[in-house]
């Protein structure tokens, strides 16, 4: 059975580490969308 797990991450300088973790308990199919919401795009959210 499969699974879809969403992980919102705000630091992208974290993602490695949270990806080797994951790597580390046996998931491996791991699909990285990068994306901006309304708030970053109208610069009410630092980034």
């Amino acid at each position: 059975m499969s699974y879809l797990v969403v992980l919102i991450v705000n630091e992208p300088n974290q993602v490695s580490s949270i990806l080797e973790k994951w790597k580390s308990l046996g998931v491996y199919g791991i699909t990285i969308l990068e994306s901006w919401g309304c708030g970053k795009l109208t610069g009410r959210i630092n980034g």
